[in-house]
């Protein structure tokens, strides 16, 4: 088991890892903690995780994640066309 200590330490690591652009399976890994027991941190319960389950901090972080995307500025040709988000091109993730 997990003390509350290292459990608070790995979640500030795994928030780390994230605003660094680790998925969650990869800050995992890094971390060494089993995918299904951060779920059940993030939901913070401690019943057995259940596949399909989808838990309120999962929605917490897709919309913090949505948060974060830029305004679309494209004009309707650059939306049809498929261009990137303004500031979410490789292009310019290379000059920043």
């Amino acid at each position: 088991m997990w003390d509350s200590e290292k459990k608070k330490e790995l979640m500030l690591e795994m928030e780390l890892l994230r605003s660094q652009g680790y998925k969650p399976r990869q800050a995992v890994r890094v971390l060494g903690v089993p995918y299904s027991t951060m779920l059940k941190w993030l939901e913070g319960g401690d019943r057995k995780f259940k596949r399909g389950q989808i838990s309120r901090a999962y929605y917490a972080l897709a919309e913090r994640m949505r948060s974060e995307i830029p305004e679309d500025t494209r004009g309707i040709t650059g939306v049809l066309c498929g261009d990137p988000l303004p500031g979410r091109s490789a292009l310019d993730h290379r000059h920043a």
